[in-house]
């Protein structure tokens, strides 16, 4: 059985032209240009944002917190930050106390800062 194309060679340098107009321009703009795209080919956003994905360009909108509103740190940002606080703990790999869940480095975090 022959394997069913979604996207064609030609769609997908089309689709790839097209978004790469607007790659450096804010989220809603790109999100608008995907729904035009998705649009002109007869295809749903999310097909049009899975191919951009797979093809390396997609850019999705940047997670915020919903506390700060600020772009929250990683774990392992936490681990650095934390394992630099006091010079007994420098021989400690940040890899393996990020593997911690984030509110326990949260905690110790709090714990060496008060």
């Amino acid at each position: 059985m022959a394997k069913v194309v979604n996207y064609t060679p030609e769609m997908t340098a089309q689709i790839l032209d097209l978004y790469n107009e607007v790659v450096t321009r804010p989220y809603d703009e790109r999100k608008a240009r995907v729904e035009e795209i998705a649009s002109q080919l007869g295809k749903k956003p999310r097909s049009v944002v899975a191919k951009l994905s797979r093809e390396g360009v997609y850019i999705p909108q940047e997670k915020v917190s919903k506390v700060t509103g600020e772009k929250p740190a990683t774990k392992l940002e936490l681990a650095e930050t934390l394992v630099s606080m006091s010079p007994e703990l420098e021989k400690v790999n940040p890899e393996n106390v990020a593997k911690m869940n984030k509110t326990d480095i949260q905690a110790f975090l709090d714990a060496f800062t008060s």
